[in-house]
């Protein structure tokens, strides 16, 4: 799991589990009466799981991470699971899901808006209204020009193919394609 739970998120069955192997009694409850024994039987558990407390360490992972991942990946579940990885190889105390979740989220947005941001900023005023004419125009039959662009190619036989040779002149009439 890489992090403690709240003693009260932890399951009924572990519990019994723990109070039979250290030989406690029924109904004997799993609470710390002093934070500092609690502390203390972390700090054990750590010791003897190899890994180290340091969630500063660890957050800095996760965002360097989840920043240097997120300019090719985009759903979260990658970019965590790639922070995560990085966590642990460091040998450290795992944070929460929520700090995962919150931070690759953050990011994410952040490096999806300064793509969107360079790559508005490298189109000319005429590239941009090329770009708006796609969703305003539409083709006889009212299906807008994006749409077009969109459609997949057909089957492989030889009108296909002479719809696709059509196609690309189409394409290439849009703009620059060697960018």
């Amino acid at each position: 799991m890489g992090c403690f739970p709240a003693l009260e998120d932890v399951p009924e069955m572990v519990v019994d589990f723990v109070r039979r192997a250290v030989e406690l009694p029924e109904g004997t409850l799993p609470v710390y009466w002093a934070e500092r024994t609690a502390k203390h039987h972390r700090g054990l558990v750590r010791k003897q799981a190899g890994v180290t407390y340091d969630q500063a360490r660890a957050r800095g992972i996760v965002e360097q991470s989840i920043r240097k991942e997120a300019a090719g990946k985009n759903r979260p579940a990658d970019l965590i699971n790639i922070a995560l990885e990085k966590v642990v190889e460091a040998g450290l105390e795992l944070p929460g899901f929520s700090t995962f979740d919150k931070m690759a989220s953050k990011i994410r947005t952040e490096v999806n808006a300064s793509i969107c941001t360079g790559i508005h900023d490298g189109m000319s005023a005429a590239q941009r209204a090329g770009l708006r004419r796609l969703l305003e125009d539409r083709d006889s039959d009212g299906t807008t020009l994006f749409n077009r662009l969109k459609k997949p190619a057909k089957g492989l036989t030889w009108s296909h193919f002479k719809n696709l040779t059509k196609r690309l002149e189409w394409l290439d009439e849009l703009g620059d394609t060697d960018v």
